[in-house]
């Protein structure tokens, strides 16, 4: 199978053939393409899937930690079943003030957001075991 190669800002993307239904409809592999080049303003080359190189790790670590989000409650459980909530709070109660407001006001946690991720330098926490708080916190329901 064939694949589309093509660059956008400065990154490669990789786009998959037309799903069988729309290849009934003509929509072609050349056609989705071409529409690439015209819309996004980029050139493309078409390629067999077999040569297209493997996923680089840290920019699929990097895009699964983008997508990572919890309640406030899922963090401050998860964060309480580890024995660390005392800790960030002592920690949130010390910082700046617009902190305070994100840890008393916010819905949810994004992985990436600053002030989580300045918790977790605070904390001494490693990227690994912040991504093991976010993903316990995951599986809590309320």
């Amino acid at each position: 199978m064939d694949v589309i190669k093509y660059t956008v800002g400065g990154k490669v993307r990789f786009a998959t053939p037309a799903p069988e239904y729309l290849q009934k409809a003509g929509v072609t592999i050349h056609t989705i393409a071409e529409k690439l080049e015209k819309d996004v303003g980029t050139t493309y080359e078409i390629i067999a899937d077999r040569d297209k190189p493997a996923p680089d790790q840290a920019e699929i670590l990097a895009e699964r930690r983008g997508g990572m989000v919890v309640s406030r409650f899922q963090a401050k459980a998860a964060l309480s079943a580890a024995g660390l909530l005392d800790r960030a709070e002592e920690l949130v109660a010390g910082a700046d003030p617009l902190t305070q407001m994100a840890w008393a006001e916010v819905i949810e946690f994004r992985r990436n957001s600053p002030t989580i991720l300045a918790l977790q330098g605070a904390m001494g926490l490693t990227d690994a075991q912040l991504d093991a708080l976010f993903l316990a916190a995951s599986a809590i329901e309320a």
